[in-house]
């Protein structure tokens, strides 16, 4: 068979490891939440699309007999694999992209709760 890529178990999310320091921590932040989720929802439908349907292509690239010869049969087998490969590899990063969506949505849900907690309230 063909090599792959060794996984460890220990395959992280991306993680800076020197994050920037805002000039004036004590600031107050403000987010937009309708931005974050435009954000996701953009991340989910343009990539996650395009992300989707090279699944679909990769996935149904087939070379049918004598496409590699009676020579070339164990090519066959190693495109199949590579093929199979790279669309299990594009259908995670598509899951990857909802994932994302997700986390911004759930980042605005709770900056809006967390500015309704905490804006004083008139009488």
């Amino acid at each position: 068979g063909l090599p792959s890529v060794p996984r460890t178990g220990t395959q992280q999310p991306w993680v800076p490891t020197n994050p920037t320091i805002p000039k004036n921590p004590t600031q107050t932040r403000k987010a937009d939440p309708v931005a974050l989720r435009t954000l996701g929802d953009n991340i989910d439908t343009n990539a996650g699309a395009k992300m989707e349907g090279s699944q679909q292509k990769t996935s149904q690239i087939h070379v049918g007999f004598p496409g590699f010869g009676v020579i070339g049969l164990g090519i066959s087998g190693a495109h199949t694999q590579v093929r199979d490969s790279a669309a299990k590899y594009l259908q995670q990063g598509r899951e990857t992209l909802t994932q994302w969506k997700q986390s911004l949505h759930t980042s605005a849900k709770y900056w809006s709760e967390a500015e309704d907690a905490s804006t004083p309230k008139t009488k």
